[in-house]
């Protein structure tokens, strides 16, 4: 790092942290900083337009936000929610929260006075706002900025366009509060404004705790950044040990080590649960490749998106994410008044390099050392960065490096802070009148308009349109649980994946609001995928569609709920007629916006009461619940969940056995086969268990299994060309030989319950 010794500022301001001035007068500048924070808030946010208990957005990752608001209102905390993944209930130690537990901690706060999810969410959004701007007015007084520059900075890092895009729907990831905070630590670290040691070579206790509760803070407060902090910390540290500043520099790794053991205390429950549990190799299954698509993108970080209010910026902005094969994510641009101060950054730090140190900068440390670390930030987070070294040893789940932005904001912003300084000092001096203050003034005032329009303009909240469809969703489900038993449980339609639907996947959490909207109905959606409580709704899905159907209802479900938005041109016709039809509900709930539909099973429960034994429909519900799961393992292209599996020559299923000893078909359905001769199915022990012909290929082809515990088979392609690879790709269904009586009741049926209506893809 460049030369980072103490030296003294440019000229002597009080400490805000020391002063002797009476409460008042430290008060003030609060009181300005809340005034002007909340303007802007109402301003930026077009509170006027907003619905309180109607959420701003009502789509994406809010939904699953809602849900967890929903869940810590019932039961308390973000571990478990009985109502969804039903029968088994949601438990979401596979996912955990435990990084955001101060997050969850102040939602649950809100939640005890509000009793409404929407309404929580909302004025959780809204605080954060306030919170990050007393964060960076805090730093911004202790690095001894005037109020009112600090009052203009920290306003506008509390409406970066990183806060406006990820909104609610990434609700906990816009409440970055603990982040200057982190860069406060971290310039301490490096040395600034006398560093963590006195002039005595002691540390400053006050400032050691302080950033060792930093340390702390962000580990509890968005779990997709805390690495960041980690990792720059570990620099520091490293940089200062480099000039013999052992003591500062272990302290500073020392810091970077609390981060994640302070992560992993507070995600102990969830290790807990997975030592008794077993690992799930399914759910937070990242790649290398996610480092490169979520990495920092500078040119997104420098020119807005195409919706920006200066046209020609718009243009830059829309060209640099054209045909782009790395679009990234949004969020990323730190607006025209950081640039300035990133741009003025790195023009002190070159003068200070080429050692033109008498330069007239505000400060011989700070600016600097915030160069170095905002150009540090830059080249870990890019694509193909030397973050892709933390990835290749095992940090895949850290993929989101893009989000460094509020980080490289941050210090940015301290930079243009600094400019504003010695601009006014130098008008000051050079006229030192009552008009050039006022023309100061309001010139500052300016440029926070400016760059709160710069920021936030291209962000709108659809409020009308999300209170809308909020609304409709209310009316559906209050009418879906006044027709169905008290406390029912409703099959959801399609079957989608939790925690995560898969981001390139075209669906959408939709289903995780239906807690929100009703009393005490369960749901099946929320089940973990890797655990019996998805896997079962995975196997189902495959199976069948008529026999599915009855045999959810057997397996203790009163309804299906479906959501048609995730069907191919929204609008699962065939479904929706074979469970009108089937369930004998001619006249199913249909939701105001025309997006959900809902049916009642109970006239086909009571048939199928007639028409099984009691033993057989025990037997039923025994084997849907218990399935047997086919996991794809070497040899395939991907890892599919519902979709099609690939593989060239030689792929291995493994099928997990969630229950007891069974007699199973197993069919490898939807067949497409390229320059393939023959088939063969062996055991883990070489053993053959089916082998198959051209003579033999249709559509499907199946062959029966006895199963005690868990079975691995190879499945073979021997290609009808030599020198040219077989492939092959099929669909894996199961049907256990307990479902023979359903099988009775429809022959013939062989379109499976996910395959009746095309999904989107």
């Amino acid at each position: 790092m460049a030369n980072t010794e103490p030296a003294a500022t440019s000229r002597t301001i009080t400490d805000p942290g020391r002063s002797g001035g009476r409460f008042g007068r430290e008060l003030r500048p609060w009181l300005v900083l809340l005034a002007s924070s909340g303007i802007a808030l109402i301003l930026t946010h077009r509170l006027w337009r907003a619905h309180p208990r109607r959420t701003p957005t009502y789509s994406g990752d809010e939904f699953v936000y809602l849900s967890q608001i929903q869940s810590v209102s019932e039961t308390g905390w973000w571990y478990s929610q009985p109502r969804l993944g039903a029968p088994f209930g949601q438990v979401n130690h596979d996912f955990p929260f435990g990084g955001d537990s101060l997050q969850v901690l102040l939602v649950k706060l809100i939640g005890y006075v509000t009793r409404d999810a929407a309404l929580t969410l909302n004025l959780f959004f809204w605080l954060s706002s306030i919170l990050i701007a007393a964060s960076m007015f805090f730093v911004l007084r202790r690095l001894r900025f005037p109020v009112a520059i600090a009052v203009a900075a920290a306003v506008l890092y509390a409406n970066l366009s990183y806060h406006m895009a990820h909104g609610t729907v990434h609700l906990y990831r816009s409440a970055y509060y603990a982040v200057p905070l982190a860069c406060l630590g971290l310039l301490w670290a490096a040395g600034v404004d006398g560093g963590l040691l006195d002039s005595d070579g002691r540390f400053r206790r006050r400032r050691v705790a302080f950033v060792f509760a930093v340390a702390a803070l962000v580990a509890v407060t968005d779990t997709t950044i805390v690495v960041f902090p980690a990792t720059l910390f570990g620099i520091v540290g490293l940089a200062r040990m480099g000039r013999k500043r052992w003591r500062e520099g272990t302290l500073s790794l020392a810091v970077a080590a609390t981060i994640p053991v302070v992560l992993v205390v507070a995600n102990a429950p969830s290790f807990v649960y997975r030592f008794q549990n077993g690992a799930n190799d399914v759910v937070l299954k990242r790649t290398a490749r996610e480092q490169e698509v979520f990495g920092l993108k500078i040119s997104k970080m420098l020119f807005p998106g195409d919706r920006h209010p200066i046209s020609l910026l718009g243009d830059f902005g829309r060209k640099t994410v054209e045909r782009s094969p790395i679009p990234s994510e949004f969020g990323q641009y730190i607006g025209i008044v950081a640039i300035v101060g990133l741009l003025s950054l790195i023009y002190v730090l070159m003068q200070f390099v080429s050692g033109d140190r008498a330069s007239a900068v505000r400060s011989p440390q700070m600016e600097p050392v915030a160069g170095i670390l905002a150009i540090v930030a830059i080249l870990l987070a890019v694509p193909g960065g030397f973050s892709f070294v933390l990835t290749v040893l095992g940090g895949e789940e850290f993929r989101v490096w893009n989000r460094i932005s509020v980080y490289i904001s941050a210090f940015a912003l301290i930079g243009s802070a600094a400019l504003l300084d010695r601009s006014w000092q130098w008008l000051s001096s050079a006229w030192p009148t009552l008009s050039a203050r006022i023309l100061a003034s309001s010139a500052l005032i300016g440029m926070v308009a400016l760059g709160l329009v710069d920021q936030t303009a291209m962000h709108p909240f659809p409020y009308d349109r999300a209170a809308s469809d909020f609304n409709s969703d209310r009316v559906f489900y209050a009418s879906l649980e006044d027709g169905l038993p008290e406390c029912g449980a409703v099959f959801n339609l399609p079957y989608n994946w939790a925690p995560e639907v898969g981001w390139d996947r075209g669906r959408t959490y939709h289903q995780a609001v239906s807690t929100v909207h009703t009393d005490c109905l369960r749901f099946s959606y929320g089940g973990i995928s890797g655990r019996q409580s998805g896997e079962w709704q995975r196997v189902a899905s495959t199976l069948p569609a008529a026999v599915a159907i009855d045999a959810v209802l057997l397996a203790g479900f009163d309804g299906f709920a479906v959501e048609r938005g995730d069907y191919a041109h929204d609008s699962p016709a065939a479904l929706e007629e074979l469970l009108g039809s089937q369930l004998g509900d001619s006249s199913p709930i249909i939701s105001p916006a025309a997006d959900l539909a809902g049916f009642d099973g109970a006239s086909r429960l009571r048939t199928l009461e007639t028409l099984l034994t009691d033993a057989e429909r025990a037997a039923i519900s025994e084997a849907i619940l218990d399935p047997l799961v086919p996991l794809f393992g070497d040899g395939f292209d991907a890892v599919p969940i519902v979709e099609r599996a690939l593989f060239t020559t030689t792929g291995t299923v493994e099928l997990a056995n969630y229950g007891e000893e069974r007699s199973v078909q197993v069919v490898f359905d939807n067949l497409g086969l390229d320059n393939v001769e023959s088939l063969e199915v062996r055991n883990a022990d070489g053993d053959l268990v089916a082998s198959f012909n051209e003579a033999t290929y249709g559509s499907r082809v199946s062959f029966p299994l006895r199963v005690v515990d868990d079975v691995e088979l190879v499945v073979r392609a021997a290609p009808s060309v030599a020198n040219r690879a077989a492939r092959v790709a099929f669909n894996v269904v199961i049907i256990d030989d307990r479902l023979a009586p359903l099988v009775l009741l429809h022959p013939g049926s062989l379109a499976s319950l996910d395959a009746t209506s095309p999904r989107k893809t």
